[in-house]
């Protein structure tokens, strides 16, 4: 079961989370020790296979530093849950696939280059696929996941050769990953080789080039991808017969058939969206269908032009009592109420720019409440309120310049303030952060509440407002465990430093104390844990005194003393196997088995290089052992001394062995002094035939036909040939040794042809 993470929360020891990134299930994190943002991600563990092996690789990759490539730190547990550290980079969302290859070409065409970079190192990802393939919140784009293990969803976009439980990678592996990344881009579609690709849109040339990409076998993919990026160039150049829209998927919509896009996923600021919130937008409307009911019954009712009209329709209505209109004026006869031309255009500019400057002045009002204005301009916000309701009265009496007047220095207010915007931010995020530094709780939550309104959509502020928030809280319960830890109560301390620090991770003293009494926590377990370990190596009892050193090594990473007890051990073990061995190799020596006490010295040399008593025994029992197998051979074949170097190197043997005077070699000497004693004494061969066969005796001499004839010869092997015409020859190799006297041979051709 996954382990629960909240904001807030101390995480593996050395890090805090801060908040969930939006676009993963990913966090944003603070590693203590060197205060870096980084983040963080847990991972099934079904996924890897050797956590030590994983982190071999990982650090192998450090060297690997590009700017379109996310570093991977390390992978870790925490409560049996594995999790990814890596590079933290703000706003990353997935590469969007499903959008026009002309849009999504500049990005992959820069991770394209990204990757023949760590291929020119000698790095490879391996485990390319859409989930791999980021973007921040400025369009750059990112490739993750170097050292990792495949992804869940990475699926049909590895390689043959990644796949499976091997998952052997290569930078061909990352080839064909990448050409299913472009063939989706391409197309929409996957690709697989039962596919018809005749129909593809694409240009033939990089068709053809991607499907090469593809290929199961690893040496018949391209090693590079800078002919690929060549020929999609190409093929998207005006000036070429297919434009960029051949790279277009064929389900894609035109231009005329997209909606127009009617909301954005982004928070903007009101100044950036222009909008006036509804209940002052539906005063403002009474107010303007006001003014102008009082801007008909000012002005005649007729359609042609005022200013060649006004005097007939006043003469044609004398009586008419301008002071029961909207803005009043004192009632005059008609002869006095004619209009000038100019003047009438002059009140209805003024009456339009009125109305222009009152929607203004509305809309400053929002854009200055959206960003917190009355919080920090509150005093203005007000003037400007009362500058407004004045414009409005000056205007309802008809004293139209008064009213624009009104309107303009409210506006003018308004915009002093918005142009102080990133002035105020600034002073009260560093007001904010030494308020937090310095417990000031009261000005950090007011600087945080200024500062959220301005900047609503950072998430980052909207955390440090509840930091101080909580300030006060997290103040007393740090005092309270401060308190309680002098009192020696360590257990409770913890716990109310933990309750302190899920509050405000960042607030120092809290963390350090949690931090302090982890430590004291766990120096007192890495003891007991040392002590144990310490007695069972004692005992020779190897197992439970490595489990002990290990557990005392996770409780103090960083201490070298476990791993001075977990040296011991294998030396310990490597004596022990030493001297069960040369105990062996000593058994067989006295046996004079030495030939098999050979490979056991030889086994404590591999395990110990160097030791000068083991080497001076494996050369003296590969000496005895090659003179046994000297004895044994002429032994075996005494024939052989019938060789004069032969001989003289069974007589230099025997003269080692008798002095030696070992009971392994006793019988061998006795036996072997007989035969050598015999080798130059000749032997008496009567030699009979039938005195028709012309009989050789091989490296002897030629003796003719004969009936029976005497030879001398020393012990040996010898070949007798006997000839005769019309007869098969006769072959004999004879065995003569020298404890038989006189020999008898007898050899005639018999055998007719």
């Amino acid at each position: 079961m996954a382990i629960q993470l909240v904001e807030g929360q101390s995480f593996a020891a050395d890090y805090s989370l801060l908040h969930k990134l939006d676009s993963s299930e990913a966090w944003l994190a603070l590693h203590e020790p060197t205060q870096e943002r980084v983040r963080i991600a847990l991972l099934e563990s079904s996924t890897v296979s050797s956590l030590a092996d994983i982190n071999q690789n990982v650090g192998r990759l450090q060297p690997l530093v590009h700017p379109n490539l996310l570093r991977t730190y390390r992978i870790s547990d925490y409560e049996s849950q594995l999790f990814v550290v890596a590079e933290y980079k703000k706003g990353l969302t997935h590469l969007d696939l499903s959008r026009s290859f002309k849009e999504t070409w500049p990005a992959l065409k820069t991770l394209i280059n990204a990757i023949q970079y760590s291929h020119s190192l000698g790095f490879h990802h391996g485990h390319i696929s859409p989930e791999r393939l980021l973007v921040d919140n400025q369009d750059t784009p990112y490739l993750d996941g170097f050292g990792l293990p495949a992804s869940t969803g990475a699926g049909r976009y590895l390689a043959p050769e990644a796949q499976g439980i091997n998952q052997h990678t290569s930078s061909a592996s990352d080839v064909y990953s990448m050409a299913q990344v472009l063939y989706r881009a391409m197309t929409g579609n996957h690709w697989t080789a039962e596919q018809d690709n005749n129909n593809v849109p694409m240009e033939d040339s990089v068709k053809h080039f991607l499907i090469a990409m593809l290929s199961d076998n690893e040496s018949d993919r391209p090693d590079d991808f800078s002919s690929l990026i060549t020929l999609v160039e190409e093929s998207a150049a005006p000036s070429q017969p297919v434009s960029v829209t051949s790279f277009e998927r064929a389900t894609a919509p035109s231009n005329d058939t997209i909606e127009p896009i009617v909301g954005s996923q982004f928070h903007k600021l009101p100044r950036e969206r222009n909008v006036i919130s509804t209940p002052i937008a539906v005063m403002g409307l009474l107010l303007l269908i006001v003014l102008g009911m009082g801007l008909f019954l000012l002005l005649p009712g007729g359609a042609s032009d005022p200013a060649n009209n006004t005097k007939q329709e006043i003469a044609a209505a004398p009586d008419i009592d301008l002071a029961t209109g909207p803005a009043a004026q004192p009632k005059v006869e008609a002869a006095d109420a004619e209009i000038a031309p100019l003047e009438l255009a002059k009140l209805e500019e003024l009456r339009q720019r009125g109305k222009t400057l009152a929607s203004e002045l509305l809309r400053l009002q929002v854009v200055v409440e959206d960003v917190g204005g009355r919080l920090w301009a509150g005093d203005r916000y007000g003037e400007s309120t009362n500058l407004g309701i004045a414009g409005d009265e000056a205007y309802r009496a008809n004293d139209l310049q008064m009213a624009v007047d009104n309107y303009q220095a409210g506006i003018i207010l308004l915009e002093q303030v918005l142009a102080e915007t990133d002035q105020v931010f600034n002073e009260n995020l560093q007001r904010g952060i030494t308020a937090l530094d310095t417990g000031d709780y009261n000005s950090a939550i007011e600087a945080y509440k200024i500062i959220t309104r301005i900047k609503p959509e950072d998430a980052e502020f909207a955390s440090d407002l509840v930091r101080a928030l909580n300030l006060e809280q997290v103040l007393r319960l740090t005092a309270e465990a401060e308190v309680t830890e002098r009192n020696g109560d360590l257990s409770d301390a913890l716990t109310i430093f933990k309750e302190a620090s899920s509050l405000d991770s960042l607030w120092s003293p809290a963390s350090e104390g949690l931090r302090r009494i982890n430590n004291l926590i766990a120096r007192n377990r890495f003891q007991d844990e040392m002590s144990r370990g310490f007695s069972a190596l004692t005992q020779e009892d190897f197992d439970p005194a490595r489990e002990a050193f290990e557990q005392a090594q996770k409780i103090l990473p960083g201490s070298k003393e476990p791993l001075d007890g977990l040296q011991q051990i294998e030396l310990a073990k490597t004596q022990k196997v030493i001297l069960e061995l040369t105990t062996e190799a000593e058994g067989l020596e006295t046996a004079s088995l030495w030939q098999d006490a050979i490979p056991v010295l030889e086994q404590i040399l591999e395990i110990s290089p160097g030791l000068s008593t083991i080497e001076q025994s494996l050369n003296r029992v590969k000496d005895r052992a090659a003179l046994k197998v000297t004895l044994d051979n002429y032994l075996s074949q005494p024939q052989l001394m019938q060789d004069d170097d032969n001989l003289t190197e069974a007589r230099s043997a025997l003269l080692k062995a008798a002095r030696l005077d070992l009971d392994g070699l006793k019988a061998e000497v006795r036996d072997l002094s007989h035969l050598v004693s015999l080798a130059r004494i000749e032997v008496t061969v009567i030699l009979s035939s039938d005195n028709r066969t012309d009989i050789t005796i091989f490296k002897v001499g030629q003796y003719g036909n004969l009936s029976e004839v005497q030879l001398s010869l020393i012990p040996g092997i010898y070949t007798f040939v006997g000839k005769r015409p019309g007869y098969r020859d006769v072959y004999r190799e004879i065995h003569i040794k020298g404890d038989t006297n006189p020999f008898p041979v007898e050899l005639s051709c018999t055998e007719k042809i």
